[in-house]
């Protein structure tokens, strides 16, 4: 099995693109190939990071198709392990658990430690953008939503990597989450940024509306935001707790927006 490795970069971070590259280096397993997608050199892909993974699907020749971050890294039997798990048949794809350099889980939210099916359900806490490993032939023309995501240009910030998903499940995709591999990822860092987590909400609510969760289901993902600002208030964290509830507020209107992509 031959995987592709589509990586979007901005070049902001060249330390963190020679850890992804030794890391590949390392691989146990070397039947793949590298695509970095650089938007310097690609002014037409500054529509945003789903448009450019896009451009990087189309030009995959691998059996499987992945999507590392540009400041991610492998374990060195990362891909031997994706591999093992994709020759089952019944399988089209599978999805690590993503921890920083410490173990500890990175990947914006909780994610099980468990071994599951990627379902509706379980979406939500199995599969981040780079934490998955899909068949080419059970993507087939699904192609990520560019109206969604970091850069594109609209309000909503966030779910295209979810939508994604949801659209393979639909199509009858079967993809397994395997919580004790792992994927590393480091923590956020820098300044909070309160008018992210108000897109992040929106992208976040628009999947909810399109994939048709009920009304229960949006109240729960903006309580556990609401709940997090709670908390941030506690510790005297007056823009984390902003930033809180601008994505809980942000979750509300992308659900409720009929300008939804």
């Amino acid at each position: 099995m031959k995987f592709s490795l589509v990586t979007v970069t901005m070049g902001d971070r060249p330390e963190q693109l020679e850890r992804l590259r030794k890391s590949l280096d390392a691989q146990t397993w070397r039947d793949f190939e590298w695509i970095v997608v650089d938007h310097r050199d690609h002014p037409e892909l500054r529509g945003g990071l789903s448009r450019a993974r896009n451009c990087g699907i189309s030009m995959a020749k691998g059996d499987a198709i992945a999507f590392p971050d540009d400041d991610a890294w492998y374990e060195p039997d990362t891909l031997a392990q994706a591999a093992a798990a994709l020759a089952d048949a019944e399988t089209d794809g599978i999805s690590f658990r993503v921890v920083d350099g410490n173990g500890v889980c990175s990947a914006g939210g909780w994610m099980s430690a468990a071994k599951k099916s990627v379902t509706r359900a379980t979406v939500w806490h199995t599969a981040v953008s780079c934490s998955f490993f899909l068949k080419r032939g059970a993507i087939g023309e699904v192609r990520f939503n560019e109206k969604l995501g970091a850069g594109s240009g609209t309000r909503f910030g966030s779910g295209e990597e979810t939508d994604f998903l949801l659209r393979l499940i639909g199509r009858g995709a079967h993809i397994r989450y395997d919580g004790t591999r792992h994927v590393f990822h480091p923590q956020p860092s820098g300044r909070i940024d309160v008018s992210k987590g108000w897109r992040y909400g929106n992208g976040y609510g628009s999947t909810l509306r399109r994939h048709h969760y009920s009304p229960c289901r949006l109240f729960w993902a903006c309580a556990a935001q609401f709940a997090r600002a709670l908390q941030a208030l506690a510790r005297l964290s007056a823009r984390r707790c902003a930033f809180h509830l601008a994505m809980c507020a942000g979750r509300f209107c992308g659900y409720v927006s009929p300008a939804a992509p």
